[in-house]
Formats: C-alpha cells, structure tokens, sequence
C-alpha cells in the first residue's frame, strides 16, 4: 500500500510490522508484481546463498586459514547450516528473516576481519555497523544482539589506535542508527513492543524448549561436538560468544512465553550450532597429530557424519511442506465474488487482502489481525458489524489444524451472530464463503 497507493499510515505498520515498513515490504511488494511469489520467495533463497557464501569466510577468519587451497573443515559449518531443516524452510518463505539473517551475516563477517587485520580497520568497523542497523531495520529482533556485539568486540581490542577506529567507525554509526529509528517512530515501536511482549497468547517454558530443540535438529549434534574441540583447545571465549545467540533466542522466547516466530528465530540457532560444529572439528582433528591413519579414520568418521545428517536433515524437509494450508480455491472464489466497494471479513491471513487487492482496498479486508466497526474493534466489531450485516462478503477457515485458537474462537463468533443475514454461497476443504442476503 506504502509502495503503490502511497499511503503509509492507513494499516499502522509501524505499529506491528517487524521491521521497517519502507524495507521488506516494498522489496517484496515490487517482487510480487514483477514475478508473483515465487519471485518473491526466489529472492529469500538468493539471501540465504549470499549468507552461506560469508558464512564461509567467516569460518576461514576464524581457522586462520591463509592458503590458496579451500579448506575442507570450513566447509562443513556451511554444509551443516546449508542443509538445515530451518534454513531450508525460513529460505523458502516471503518474509523478513532471511534478509535480516543475510545482513547480521555481512555485519559478523566485516567485525571478525576488523579484529583480525591491521590494514583498513575503520572501513570495516563501518562497513560492520552499517550491515548490523540493516539488518536491525529489516527486523527489529537483532536489535536483542548489538549491545552483546559492541561489549564483546570492545573486548577483543587490542590497541589505543583500534580502540580509536572502534568508537567512530563501530559504535557511533550504530548508535545513530539506533536513534534515527527512535526518532521515526518511538511510539510505533512502543505500540509494536507490547502487542508482542503483552498482546500474546502465552505458551509454556516446556512447549518453547521441545519447539527449539526440534526445530534445531541434527544442528545440536554437531555443536555438542564441537564444543568438545573447542573445550579441548581451551577456546572459553570464543565458545562462548558464539553460543550467546542461541542462547539469547531461546531466553527471550522463555521469558516472553512466546512461541510465534521462534521456528523462524531457530535460523540464528542453528547458524551459531553450525559454527561451532565446524570449527571445533576442525581443532579436534588438529589436535590429533600427525599420524596419517590417525587423520584418515577421522576424515572418514566426518565425512560419513555429514552424510547421515544431511540425509536426515533432507528427510525432515517434507514436513516444513505442510506447515502453509493451500488456500488457492477459496481465494479464487473470493475474487469472482468481490466487487468495488464491498467490505470483507476473514478469519484467516491477509492473503485474502493480497487476492483481492485489485477489487478491494485492503482498508475494507479486515482480518483476524484488525478488526473495526464504529466505534469497535476485534472481536466484538467483528460480532457487532455481522449482526448488523456491514460486511458483505465473509470468508473462514474452520480446519482444526492449520488456524491458531484465537482465528478459531473469532470464527466461531462470526457465526453465531450471523442470524439470517448471510448465507453459504461456496464450501471445500474446510473453507467457507458467506455472501450477505440483500
């Protein structure tokens, strides 16, 4: 709407999108009408390439690896992430976190080679910043990672001079990046804050960690082996920078009780999981010696490793296949139904605004997400406008499976004040479409 009808304030998205509406929705808004949404998921996937490649050298900086050959041990933290359940499935999706993800990436990368070389630190100190507040506006979950990134790259500054480039080129950049955000829209992001700390449905702490753990999969596998390597070469800190993302991801979620977006966030998990799996493999096979058949069998133990956990990994990708209903019938019925100055009502996502985007402005589309009428709002507007017969189209979703509990109760609402007033006009796979009488 921001993008092609110009108006940026009608549906509030400062106050409940993820991320800097001027970003990813116009990205994915301009995708979608050049190519429809497999443009749009195709970019999500060329993200996720981009940050498997910087992934990768961010595993030769910190092997300090320097020769011209590829080393095999820095591939396999790529090869873990590469085939992971979750960067599979967030791959694949239309959204905001993979963009975000490729950023932090980009911002990790520039961070590790301003520590690990002289020669134009400040151009990566900046360079650093600027990817991290990308990333940050893009989706504003990062923002749990700054302040543990500027502490621990403080820490590993070794010299006055480095110190001076790490204040103007690291820490003042994101800081003002921070503030400009505040600036735009304090309020926005308070209103943000508490729909997703105070405005939830809470989960409980056993849910959220059985969902973090099966969501990280074969990642964990590898990150308790790579902690032996790392505990084994005594690299304390290092383990423990890298393991603060999974860490600070699941914390937040168990605070929060929330479980919306943590099968998403897991990306960051498995990302940090994959790393250290890596890495730490890597010292343990140096730490080895030099006995040839020594080498050999471990090469052959890994390699045989990463065999079973990408098949295994492969085998759990027809699952992330099911966690989206196919609603292609019923949105197509709802597109010979619709017409210029009807007013909708649905219990299930704003792909209904986007099908009917050419027909209905997305104003008068109201989903589970927002509701108005007069002077109400959720769901007793959407009681109040049913029995007075101000919406003329309403669509739902009556599946047990694919809606959440609230989308559930919100349907059963529409329905009980229907009275007369409307009538089933189409009916399939749990799908319903009700037309109003008059």
């Amino acid at each position: 709407m921001g993008l092609y009808y110009g108006d940026w304030e009608s549906m509030n998205p400062f106050s409940w999108v993820g991320g800097l509406p001027f970003l990813y929705p116009a990205i994915s808004a301009i995708s979608y009408s050049l190519g429809g949404i497999i443009l749009t998921r195709l970019i999500s996937e060329l993200f996720f390439i981009a940050s498997l490649f910087f992934f990768w050298k961010i595993a030769l900086l910190l092997l300090n690896f320097k020769g011209k050959k590829i080393n095999v041990f820095s591939l396999l933290s790529v090869i873990a992430l590469g085939f992971s359940p979750t960067g599979y499935y967030v791959s694949g999706l239309a959204t905001y976190d993979m963009p975000s993800f490729f950023f932090f990436v980009l911002g990790i990368y520039f961070l590790v080679l301003a520590n690990k070389r002289v020669r134009r630190q400040g151009n990566h100190y900046f360079l650093s910043s600027l990817f991290f507040i990308l990333a940050f506006y893009f989706k504003y979950i990062i923002g749990l990672f700054l302040p543990f990134l500027v502490v621990f790259s403080y820490l590993y500054l070794e010299s006055k001079k480095q110190r001076q480039f790490w204040l103007i080129y690291f820490l003042i950049p994101i800081l003002t990046g921070i503030l400009g955000l505040l600036l735009m829209g304090f309020e926005e992001l308070k209103i943000f804050y508490q729909g997703q700390v105070e405005e939830i449905e809470k989960s409980s702490p056993v849910e959220i960690l059985e969902i973090f753990l099966k969501e990280s999969g074969y990642t964990l596998v590898l990150f308790g082996l790579g902690s032996v390597g790392f505990f084994a070469k005594k690299k304390f800190k290092e383990w423990l920078v890298i393991a603060l993302v999974p860490g600070l991801i699941l914390l937040v979620h168990l605070v929060n009780l929330r479980v919306p977006t943590l099968d998403k966030h897991v990306l960051f998990a498995s990302g940090a999981f994959s790393l250290i799996g890596g890495l730490g493999i890597s010292f343990i096979y140096n730490l080895i010696g030099k006995s040839r058949e020594a080498r050999q069998d471990f090469r052959a133990v890994i390699v045989a490793l990463l065999v079973i956990y990408c098949g295994l990994s492969i085998g759990n990708y027809q699952e992330y296949h099911h966690r989206w209903k196919n609603a292609n019938k019923p949105l197509e019925q709802l597109k010979n139904l619709a017409g210029e100055g009807d007013v909708v009502l649905t219990n299930f996502g704003a792909s209904v605004q986007l099908a009917l985007l050419d027909k209905v402005y997305p104003t008068s589309v109201f989903t589970s997400d927002w509701i108005s009428y007069e002077d109400f709002t959720g769901v007793e507007a959407a009681e109040k406008g049913v029995g007075d017969g101000y919406f003329r189209i309403i669509a739902l979703d009556k599946s047990e499976d694919w809606i959440s509990e609230e989308s559930r109760e919100l349907g059963e609402v529409i329905v009980s004040n229907m009275d007369e007033v409307y009538s089933v006009v189409w009916e399939d796979g749990g799908y319903e479409i009700y037309l109003r009488e008059y």
